[in-house]
């Protein structure tokens, strides 16, 4: 089983909201690639800088770190104190919530709640990210 790699449209959001995370794979506009992952990186086609804010490669396209949902996730909640939950409902779709940790950390208050009509979990938690990252 593995884990989802979060999409390009978010992969490019989580960027722009400063997500700058080394990763497996990341996301590519090279032309021959079209809007698609791959470990190029892993074939010395792209290098991590850290410094140079990120993905570095000699070719002319934008590089985005393509995490996988669970780890985007931890990184909105550890950096920006925004927690998402999806909820399974009774009619087989889910909900998701974003709360914000309060000040003193034990308390978190709700700030997002949405109905999605995805039929899995993982689509309605892509959904979620999406929503958590604008909010940031």
């Amino acid at each position: 089983m593995e884990e989802r790699l979060v999409s390009f449209e978010t992969a490019k959001l989580a960027k722009d909201k400063g997500f700058n995370e080394f990763t497996d794979t990341l996301w590519s506009t090279h032309d021959d690639w079209g809007d698609k992952y791959n470990t190029l990186h892993d074939e010395g086609y792209a290098k991590w800088n850290s410094h140079e804010g990120g993905y570095i490669t000699s070719k002319t396209e934008q590089l985005y770190s393509a995490p996988t949902q669970s780890l985007l996730q931890k990184w909105i909640r550890d950096t920006h104190k925004l927690r998402l939950e999806v909820q399974s409902l009774i009619d087989c779709t889910y909900a998701y919530s974003i709360y914000q940790e309060l000040q003193d950390g034990n308390y978190c208050k709700q700030i997002a709640f949405e109905y999605t009509e995805q039929s899995s979990y993982e689509e309605a938690l892509e959904t979620g990210l999406k929503h958590a990252l604008k909010l940031i």
